[in-house]
């Protein structure tokens, strides 16, 4: 058994490493606690940096879901969009082809108009030929634009269009132009062609781009226009500048030209003179007769059915209330020659005066 000298030492030596491992582990636990609450507010460092990352992130999330959703509305927007383009193509296509279309069909009416003017104006030619070389007939191509200068009037109602502007659009622009100008808003060409301010030029097109109103101007036609016209010296002179007489010299020989169907003319001897009468109108008679026309004249003049050979001619007496037939027959039975000849200016006693007059001095039957 060890002797107690020698075991105090020992005990002694393990009770100091007991202790020294005890400091050592105060000492561990201490700085175990240290890094503890350091770890402990690093951590709470950490999440008190984080806590705004972490709110971003959730932001973000909650951002990208709507992006996310957003994303899903772009692509079905994106694909009604393309379906639009599609349809909107099939449109201007079809649209293409009906204007295309209408082109044709203007084109047609404007051809057929061509030849309707071609037709009236040799018309014209030859009535011209066959009446008096002092009245001529005129056909003028589309010169007759009352119902263009109508539609404009009614159309741009209430828009502050002076009328002389209306008054230039409609001479100087054809339907089909203006109507081509105002679907492509084309307000150079229609300053341009109307002679007019591009302001005014846009407004006109702005208060006629209405679908109604297009409508009604592409049905709109500018009409031929007929006159007649009067040879005065070097001078035409047309039918509305001329005096009630000159009128019925002009219309007269015009009207009597026409062979296929039958004429009623009532006292066509008002506003003419005698020698203007035989030369002209009973000229023209004559001509109807030979060529198996029928005319029916009213007529206080013994020269018409004279010297227009009437095969019927009809004396007609009126009691103030009543007409009745006094003497019919052809104008060289003897009751109608009494009649006629006693109608005459100043009876039959006159007519023989006259008679001798020109067979003294000459005259129309004498040479």
């Amino acid at each position: 058994m060890p002797a107690y000298s020698e075991v105090v030492p020992a005990f002694e030596a393990a009770i100091e490493y007991g202790r020294r491992t005890a400091d050592a582990l105060d000492m561990i636990r201490q700085r175990l606690d240290e890094a503890a609450e350091a770890a402990r507010e690093e951590n709470l460092h950490a999440r008190e940096e984080a806590a705004p990352i972490r709110e971003g992130l959730e932001r973000a999330e909650a951002g990208l879901g709507q992006i996310t959703s957003q994303l899903r509305n772009v692509e079905i927007e994106l694909r009604a969009l393309t379906e639009n383009a599609v349809a909107i193509g099939s449109l201007e296509d079809r649209k293409r082809a009906l204007e295309s279309r209408r082109a044709r069909i203007l084109n047609d009416v404007e051809s057929s108009e061509e030849a309707v003017f071609a037709r009236r104006a040799e018309v014209a030619r030859l009535a011209t030929s066959q009446i008096a070389n002092n009245v001529v007939v005129v056909v003028d191509h589309l010169a007759d634009a009352s119902q263009f200068r109508s539609f404009l009037i009614d159309a741009l109602r209430g828009s502050n269009t002076r009328a002389a502007l209306i008054e230039t659009v409609a001479e100087r622009i054809l339907p089909r132009q203006l109507l081509e100008m105002v679907e492509s808003d084309d307000v150079a060409s229609l300053a341009v062609v109307a002679g007019i301010a591009p302001d005014r030029a846009q407004k006109l097109i702005e208060n006629l781009s209405d679908k109604a109103k297009l409508a009604n101007l592409a049905k709109v036609e500018l009409a031929d226009s007929v006159d007649f016209r009067l040879r005065d010296g070097a001078t035409e002179k047309s039918v509305d500048q001329l005096s009630t007489g000159q009128k019925c010299a002009v219309t007269l020989p015009i009207v009597l030209s026409e062979t296929e169907r039958t004429l009623i003319l009532d006292q066509p001897e008002d506003h003419l003179d005698n020698a203007f009468l035989v030369h002209n109108i009973v000229a023209g008679l004559n001509a109807r007769r030979l060529a198996g026309a029928q005319t029916i004249v009213a007529t206080h003049n013994a020269n018409i059915p004279v010297l227009g050979a009437a095969d019927a001619v009809i004396v007609l007496a009126s009691d103030g209330q009543h007409g009745t037939v006094s003497v019919a027959g052809p104008f060289e039975s003897d009751d109608v020659v009494d009649r006629i000849t006693r109608l005459m200016e100043g009876g039959r006693d006159a007519f023989a005066r006259r008679s001798s007059f020109y067979a003294e001095h000459g005259g129309p039957n004498n040479g």
